[in-house]
């Protein structure tokens, strides 16, 4: 249902994602108190998220990655722990299931009609990988079950006798298991189901397409040669895939006794965005009715705002050609004309001319173009995956968080309109957007398409707080509800700053340039003019048809006849290479267009300052694979060491260069444009030749970016081209 909030004309509404039940959940949650009672006002909250997470142990040994340094992770490398997820425990005994794929199997080697029970996968699994993954005591501690193996109830395909097994794969029952932290319906891309693969198993060829790598379920398809799987954006195809198809992954499950001195104990892993609530304001007026804006971050004096629903429907840039942000046509509207019609010349003072970074596309390099100097922008692919801002971590799963809408709400499904983001798609000629499910789309829409939704983000100071009115909090969660809490103050007195704005210090950087973004914007006759736009214009209601791009999703990535549901995607995403979602530093405001300058900021972008190698929070500590004792965790020194590497920051370096790092505090990962660097976590030196990660650097000329993470959570980073 859907309704308006009489005091700002914004939508508010709730509504429930196709496919999905709001099964176990409690009522959702607001922002953190955001009631000043000294003042009677209130303080603008960084977004209040809270994740599922799961406990994890490390148990058994395998190949995973590339230890001797020879450039491939294959059995000639040192295997490592297996980190699993605990699903479920009774007592001592877990059911857990592999956190990455290990490797790459076929279901069934000969193909033709197959159960569980009689497939060559089975045998396997309870042979050769139980005899070379766990030692003598380890099998000691694993607990041979008694499988049922359903039906698979859609299609009708029978799921075999049952089978006693020490080591499977989990069922479609497991993988719709709300008490095992997935949601509850298969066609929900859901971040806790995807599946990333070790490099091992990358190298045994398991099909891959960007962040995730589909793997085996022990359930039949729709035909008895087919078997069900979890695709690479996480959600379940019951369809199935011919057994005989050799990239099909491999995540072991199985139930061990936690008694056995064999596990170890390891840090929890957050595996889904549960739920995410921001503080709202209002600013400007637009369509008749005050914009309303979602607070994205805090950081010293200054908000990160995202537009609350989609604004407008335009072109990226008008006609086709090859583009980039900073010659779209959409920036020079943002920065001109919107900007001059939607706020007043008061509001526009508080808004800040900020430096955004444009990086290339990190799965298939397209150019992102230079930097730009903005007043009002786009959200980037960095943007829309990070935590801070109340995201889910991947671009390829769905959360309610990402959905917007327009003037006319949602569609008929309950879902919402696709929204341009500014950063590149597979070329210049596309441009990435947010589909209506809320999942990331990184490879193309054609940038002249005239339905694309726009939600502006601008960086605001709150020394401009008369400018600034409260418009309470909007909290979505996994469930599918998006609800909006009216404020009972509208008042804003201030902030609650994070805890690393209270105890770091100010990075010394360069104040960003005040150059007013318009002149720097492409001249166009739609920015040129004076004539503000029509209302008509401004309230035309977005495009609710989910773009066509989505049915690639379901294409084969082989020659052979296509099925409906196959694990891949149209030719333009199967060469994407595996990467981990990239993050993004937010750059510091100006200290002309604010008072607080002296406050802590964010760190400025590494193009524009030396500042890149500030130590910072990392943010990705939990990725690590490979654990760390107690001791490696509790005994560090309060004073931190410095990170010291005899690579320098903006030089050019040859490939056959050796990299060296040193930090007395010990290394937690290394990551070379987003991937890692092999190293053992707690080594305090590492080197390797720049050679070994070619495939991962940036052509010559361009810019490469190293992030070094130590024990403590420090992080360093560099750029640096090769010649």
């Amino acid at each position: 249902m859907k309704g308006k909030n009489t005091k700002t004309g914004r939508q508010c509404m709730t509504f429930l994602l196709s496919g999905v039940l709001a099964l176990g959940m409690g009522l959702p949650l607001s922002a953190a108190e955001v009631q000043a009672a000294e003042s009677g006002g209130v303080k603008l909250h960084t977004p209040v998220v809270e994740w599922n997470e799961c406990d994890t142990v490390y148990f058994g040994h395998y190949w995973q990655e590339d230890t001797n340094g020879d450039g491939v992770a294959d059995q000639k490398d040192d295997k490592t722990p297996i980190r699993w997820r605990i699903l479920s425990k009774e007592g001592n005994d877990a059911y857990v299931i592999a956190n990455q794929v290990l490797d790459a199997k076929p279901y069934n080697e000969e193909g033709g009609t197959v159960t569980w029970e009689t497939c060559t996968l089975r045998s396997w699994l309870n042979g050769e990988f139980y005899d070379s993954a766990f030692t003598s005591e380890e099998q000691g501690a694993i607990l041979e079950q008694r499988l049922s193996n359903p039906d698979n109830e859609r299609w009708e395909t029978a799921g075999g006798n049952d089978t006693e097994d020490k080591v499977y794969l989990a069922s479609l029952q497991d993988v719709e298991n709300v008490e095992y932290g997935f949601q509850p319906k298969s066609s929900f891309n859901d971040q806790a189901r995807l599946g990333t693969a070790t490099e091992y198993a990358s190298g045994q060829g398991v099909y891959v397409n960007g962040e995730g790598s589909w793997w085996w379920l022990r359930s039949p398809g729709d035909l008895t040669d087919y078997a069900s799987y979890v695709n690479y954006f996480g959600d379940v195809n019951t369809y199935g895939y011919n057994v005989s198809y050799a990239s099909g992954g491999l995540r072991p499950a199985l139930h061990i006794n936690l008694s056995s001195p064999s596990v170890q104990t390891a840090e929890k892993r957050e595996t889904s965005l549960k739920s995410v609530s921001w503080d709202t304001v209002e600013l400007g007026t637009y369509g008749g009715s005050p914009a309303v804006w979602r607070v994205l971050e805090v950081s010293g004096d200054t908000v990160f705002l995202l537009s609350d629903r989609i604004l407008e429907k335009k072109e990226y840039n008008e006609g086709v050609t090859e583009i980039t942000w900073k010659d779209s046509t959409l920036r020079a509207w943002l920065n001109g004309e919107f900007l001059n019609d939607t706020f007043t010349e008061a509001e526009k003072a508080g808004i800040l001319s900020w430096t955004y970074e444009n990086a290339d596309h990190a799965w298939y390099g397209t150019e992102g173009g230079e930097d730009t100097q903005d007043k009002v922008t786009l959200l980037s692919l960095d943007d829309i995956v990070k935590r801070d801002y109340g995201f889910p971590t991947y671009y390829d799963c769905n959360h309610p968080g990402r959905i917007a809408c327009g003037e006319e709400g949602l569609n008929e499904y309950g879902y919402g309109s696709w929204w341009w983001l500014r950063s590149p798609g597979l070329s210049t000629y596309y441009a990435s957007y947010v589909d209506g499910y809320g999942d990331v789309c990184t490879y193309r829409y054609d940038v002249y398409d005239v339905s694309g939704g726009v939600r502006p983000a601008l960086h605001f100071s709150l020394s401009s707080l008369s400018s600034l009115t409260y418009a309470g909090t909007v909290t979505a969660c996994e469930d599918g509800t998006v609800t909006y809490q009216e404020p009972e103050e509208t008042v804003i007195t201030g902030y609650v700053p994070r805890e690393e704005d209270a105890t770091t210090e100010e990075p010394t950087t360069e104040a960003p340039k005040t150059e007013d973004p318009a002149s720097e914007a492409p001249t166009t006759e739609a920015a040129k003019t004076e004539a503000p736009t029509t209302e008509a214009a401004k309230t035309e209601a977005p495009n609710t048809e989910v773009p066509a791009s989505e049915a690639a999703k379901t294409e084969v990535p082989t020659t052979e006849t296509p099925k409906t549901g196959a694990p891949a995607t149209e030719a333009l995403k199967t060469e994407t290479p595996k990467t981990e979602a990239p993050t993004t530093e937010t750059p510091n405001t100006e200290a002309s267009n604010t008072e607080a300058s002296n406050t802590a900021v964010s760190t400025t972008e590494a193009s524009k300052t030396e500042a890149l190698t500030t130590e910072t929070p990392n943010t990705e500590a939990a990725k690590t694979e490979i654990p760390a004792t107690e001791a490696q965790e509790s005994t560090q020194s309060p004073k931190n060491s410095p990170t010291k590497l005899n690579l320098a920051n903006k030089k050019t370096c040859k490939l056959s260069k050796k990299v060296t790092i040193q930090d007395a505090d010990g290394l937690k990962s290394v990551k070379l444009n987003g991937k890692s660097v092999t190293l053992k976590r707690g080594n305090k030196k590492l080197t390797f030749k720049l050679s070994k990660y070619k495939k991962y650097l940036k052509k010559k000329g361009k810019w490469n970016k190293l992030v070094i993470v130590d024990l403590k959570g420090k992080k360093k980073s560099i750029q640096f081209k090769t010649k």
